[in-house]
């Protein structure tokens, strides 16, 4: 049983940090937001970039100057006020050309230093699932009280040991 604890504790914390740390890097992930300690995160929300990542991941994005990406970087950027992911092609004067892995032609519009957000740094494959899920306020709500039924327990558990050891 106390093994068992250890994990369940164990386990537990990790997915309290995951959680913490994918909402911090979220809350400042907006287009004109600095994000967090120079990350942002986002919820792939199409398959444009199959194999690569699919709908449903998280990905970390790393903030890097313009002037770094190279063709065959993946990076995130504005397009017609939406953010996008996908895999420079080209770098020209103009900008960056790019095109998702799964899409036959280039996109539309050049990224330029203005529409540019940053580099892909890590994909948390299925993860974009719960963080979504979690966003309901009754998912959300129903986690928190999960949560403080298994600390009382945990805390009336260990009361009651240290009543018998008396």
């Amino acid at each position: 049983m106390k093994y068992i604890k250890y994990i369940g504790n164990s386990l537990l914390t990790i997915v309290i940090v995951l959680f913490a740390v994918t909402a911090a890097v979220s809350f400042f992930s907006g287009p004109k937001d600095e994000g967090l300690f120079g990350y942002k995160g986002y919820t792939v929300v199409s398959g444009s970039m199959e194999p690569v990542f699919s709908t449903g991941d998280f990905i970390f994005v790393k903030m890097t100057p313009f002037e770094n990406v190279e063709a065959e970087d993946i990076v995130t950027f504005v397009s017609d006020e939406e953010i996008v992911t996908h895999r420079a092609i080209e770098v020209n004067e103009e900008g960056l050309i790019t095109q998702g892995d799964a899409n036959n032609i280039p996109d539309q519009a050049v990224v330029t230093a203005d529409t540019y957000i940053g580099e892909l740094a890590l994909i948390v494959p299925y993860f974009g699932y719960v963080v979504v899920a979690t966003q309901q306020p009754l998912v959300l709500g129903g986690l928190v009280v999960l949560l403080g039924i298994y600390y009382i327990l945990t805390y009336v558990d260990v009361a009651k040991k240290d009543k018998q050891k008396v």
